[in-house]
């Protein structure tokens, strides 16, 4: 086989070249893929066991490992509610009443519906409401996550604008043995948060727009916050609970006259309470058992958090734009090599751009676009090798 014609050559690595370059100016419009591509080329070149997050520039990408931190949770404090025999929370008005003025006095507050599928969809609760998790914040598929449209028994208060909702079960749903409910699909809706979830969010300070969610793999608590598992069905596995080291404190005690001798573990401001029933008559009123909440508290404490981030900015244009034209040369030289050789040459350079990423990554701290090298290399290996005019000729007149 002839090698192919210099200007040939030239003109195949010309328009490499060009093609890389548009490639490159291409990557910062909103809809191209080149983007993600590129992302996805530094996700998996920065290695295993690690979270992303792309700065506001959307260029600047930060890598962190995984690690628990038992001190990055808020202190948290249960109260029993007991039989009240002094009688301290009753109300001359209705219930509902009392408990809204009750759950006024706390910076936040969250409550527990159960949910379910029905034929016909209902209004949501103003709580459920505040709570929901919108679309935009998952990725990936959310078919598989219970789907609900209904509250069987409507919350006994509203709360107040600072009061959510979670759904402690899901009637149609059933939560599978050893797994904690963690996100449902209200249709037409967005995605509604577990009572465990919005504990776990209280615990790290986290509002549901700060939720980043990706079904199948982990709910991730904001940029700082723990990385809590999910399956594709919006479960989390049971950690195994530890009882709570801190005694509880009693309501009645804290309401009741005078105050309580040591409020010291409600001073603290960030201080969670988690409130139940456990009084002889009123632990039948509760509707989470001990044993989820302190496989919450430990799933608090033991989930890992983002450690040791490094940040990783684009390689500057110029930069850039010097490698797609190395590579280029490299290409105009692999021209020249002939049938399966050249193929295979080409392979190789191909295969050690993730290489030369990796360690630029490790060395400089900064990424380049892999897509547009490639497109250089890619776009010079498939333009079919035209041989010389001169030795075509020369084969044509041996041949006569």
């Amino acid at each position: 086989m002839n090698p192919p014609s210099f200007k040939h050559r030239l003109l195949t690595a010309a328009l490499a070249t060009a093609a890389g370059l548009g490639v490159l100016f291409l990557r910062g419009h909103p809809g191209v893929w080149v983007e993600k591509f590129d992302h996805a080329c530094v996700r998996a070149a920065a290695g295993d066991g690690l979270v992303f997050d792309t700065g506001a520039d959307n260029t600047t990408i930060t890598a962190s490992k995984l690690a628990p931190r038992p001190d990055a949770a808020r202190p948290v404090q249960l109260v029993n509610v007991t039989d009240d025999p002094r009688r301290i929370f009753e109300h001359p008005n209705l219930e509902t009443a009392s408990l809204s003025s009750r759950l006024a006095l706390f910076q936040s507050t969250a409550i527990a519906l159960p949910v379910t599928r029905g034929a016909t969809a209902q209004p949501m609760p103003a709580p459920l409401a505040r709570a929901t998790i919108s679309y935009a914040q998952a990725k990936g598929s959310i078919s598989t996550l219970p789907l609900v449209n209904q509250v069987p028994l409507p919350p006994h208060t509203s709360g107040g604008d600072h009061t959510l909702a979670g759904f402690h079960t899901i009637e149609s749903t059933p939560a599978a043995p050893g797994r904690i409910p963690m996100l449902a699909h209200w249709q037409g809706k967005g995605l509604v948060p577990s009572i465990d979830l919005l504990t776990l969010m209280a615990l790290h300070g986290t509002i549901p727009q700060d939720l980043k969610i990706i079904p199948g793999k982990h709910i991730r608590l904001g940029l700082g916050g723990p990385v809590i598992p999910l399956d594709a069905y919006g479960q989390t596995p049971t950690a195994t609970p530890s009882p709570p080291s801190f005694p509880p404190l009693i309501a009645a005690e804290l309401a009741g006259t005078p105050p309580p001798a040591n409020p010291a573990p409600l001073a603290n401001p960030n201080t969670v309470c988690l409130i139940r029933a456990t009084g002889e008559k009123t632990h039948t009123t509760s509707i989470i058992p001990p044993e989820r909440i302190n496989a919450i508290l430990t799933l608090a404490q033991t989930a890992p958090v983002p450690t040791d981030p490094r940040k990783y900015r684009p390689l500057p244009l110029p930069a850039t734009a010097a490698i797609i034209l190395a590579v280029a040369l490299l290409a105009f030289w692999l021209t020249g090599i002939h049938g399966s050789n050249r193929h295979l040459a080409f392979a190789l350079l191909a295969t050690l751009h993730f290489p030369l990423l990796s360690a630029l990554m490790d060395i400089t701290g900064h990424w380049f676009s892999l897509t547009a090298p490639l497109t250089t290399l890619l776009t010079t290996w498939l333009i079919p090798a035209k041989p010389s005019f001169g030795a075509s000729n020369s084969k044509l007149n041996t041949q006569n």
